[in-house]
């Protein structure tokens, strides 16, 4: 498995750990639902998108950005 990206979360952006961690872990995926990351303007929403899809295919999913 490839190198994994570590969230800061001293960083003021109101996220929360365990949230994340269920991120993380894909359940979602393999529930086959979506996931719409939505917020305010510079809050970190394409790092988290780019971190869950780079995840994503660590463990061999594919995804599509829109």
């Amino acid at each position: 498995m490839g190198k994994r990206i570590k969230i800061d979360y001293a960083i003021p952006r109101g996220l929360d750990h365990n949230p994340m961690k269920r991120l993380a872990s894909l359940e979602f995926i393999r529930q086959g639902q979506n996931l719409f990351i939505t917020g305010l303007y510079k809050t970190g929403k394409s790092f988290l998108a780019t971190a869950i899809g780079l995840r994503s295919l660590q463990e061999r999913h594919t995804h599509i950005l829109c």
